[in-house]
């Protein structure tokens, strides 16, 4: 029987030499959950075996790792803002991108005294907004909704391995929709087509098209959302989207229909344009 470090080597090594950047720390992923060891077990392991039952699962995992199946998927767990939650091929993998969002979120919240109202995750994929605002927010009713009648089924499982109690609501946009809300969350499909067409083996082969691509644009489902949304916002509320760079200048255009909302773009961690706020007007 080979060490486990031995074994760590080459696994790092054929996913160094198949172009993985973050080779190293998958490679440590990937002993994690097939020895039950923590990354500094693993590290300082220098005679330890790997039994030929352990041996065969992480070959197992790393071969649908080289064909670019998403580690997260194979692994079946994904970690958003510090907490662990189910991740399969029902949803999108959630992204820094969309934690960055929700931190930004719960910072207006608290601004604006918005903690206790209705709160809606529109198109909650695997419900990681929905269950996080839960956490942070308790008093608030917490409302998540999706088209995908299999994205809410892992959001349900989330909610229940997290003990949250959220109404998922199976629904496109707002039409099964009936309350009015105090903050609305959408992380819909944005990407514009020709992004998605040029984008990373992982994502056009394995993550669910219709959570990513938009149409040429990417506004194909925003745009109905902003004709849909003045119906269903309290006089006093906040709006988060995820959105791509180019989108700006046709938001500002959208905006005109909340009237009693300031629009406020903020950057990701690449300094790019990614989040459109309708932030309520002060009184």
């Amino acid at each position: 029987m080979s060490t486990i470090k031995a074994v760590l080597t080459k696994t790092n090594n054929q996913l160094e030499e198949a172009g993985f950047p973050a080779a190293r720390q998958e490679s440590l992923a990937i002993f994690e959950c097939v020895l039950g060891k923590t990354s500094a077990q693993l590290i300082s392991s220098t005679t330890e075996k790997v039994t030929p039952i352990q041996l065969q699962e992480i070959n197992k995992i790393l071969a649908r790792r080289l064909k670019h199946e998403p580690l997260q998927y194979i692994l079946g767990k994904v970690s958003f803002l510090g907490k662990e939650y189910y991740c399969d091929h029902r949803a999108l993998i959630p992204r820094p991108e969309t934690e960055l969002l929700v931190e930004k979120a719960i910072a207006y919240i608290k601004k604006f005294e918005l903690e206790k109202g209705r709160f809606l995750d529109m198109g909650t994929g695997g419900g990681v907004i929905a269950i996080t605002l839960k956490y942070i927010f308790p008093s608030a009713q917490v409302f998540a909704s999706d088209c995908s009648l299999e994205a809410l089924g892992l959001a349900r499982e989330n909610a229940s391995r997290h003990n949250r109690e959220i109404t998922f609501i199976a629904s496109d946009l707002l039409e099964n929709i009936s309350d009015r809300f105090s903050v609305i969350i959408a992380n819909l499909p944005y990407v514009p087509e020709k992004v998605w067409l040029e984008s990373a083996p992982e994502v056009r082969r394995f993550e669910p098209a219709g959570a990513i691509r938009a149409g040429s644009d990417g506004l194909r489902h925003i745009r109905p959302l902003m004709r849909q949304l003045p119906s269903f916002l309290e006089a006093r509320s906040l709006v988060a989207l995820e959105i791509w760079p180019s989108q700006t200048n046709a938001l500002r255009q959208l905006a005109k229909r909340l009237p009693d909302h300031t629009l406020r773009f903020d950057n990701d961690l690449s300094n790019q344009t990614r989040f459109a706020f309708f932030l309520p007007n002060c009184r």
